[in-house]
């Protein structure tokens, strides 16, 4: 994971945006950073996509991703998980549709990707 896309929504109005794209060294993100994030947007709960494929496995991506949630422990927020699958493809094709081929950065597209994630799971906590 070179970087975590991160986007910050409202449980009650339900609209969710894209905030940021946090580069992490070897994926490792900057604590600091999220942290600051934490703070200046009051946020309460974490949303992880959680990287599993279609026939419900585990990728060696799901590894990383398990120790990245044991990390984000130390901010005492709930923990999240969402199913992730197609998130990257939707997000490629909503830029794409907005901005055109020179939109598909990977910052944005990750960015985009933390948006549906979220979207997709206020609307299965809705809906349950």
């Amino acid at each position: 994971m070179s970087s975590w896309g991160c986007a910050i929504g409202d449980d009650a109005t339900l609209v969710v945006t894209p905030i940021a794209a946090l580069k992490a060294s070897r994926g490792v993100p900057n604590w600091v950073e999220i942290s600051t994030l934490i703070d200046c947007w009051d946020i309460g709960a974490f949303v992880i996509g959680y990287p599993l494929k279609a026939s419900g496995e585990r990728f060696k991506l799901t590894d990383k991703v398990d120790i990245a949630i044991n990390n984000l422990k130390r901010f005492n927020l709930k923990i999240n998980l969402s199913d992730e699958r197609l998130t990257t493809v939707l997000a490629r094709e909503n830029i794409f549709s907005e901005k055109g081929y020179r939109g598909l950065e990977k910052g944005a597209i990750d960015s985009e990707s933390a948006k549906l994630i979220l979207q997709n799971w206020f609307s299965d906590a809705k809906s349950s």
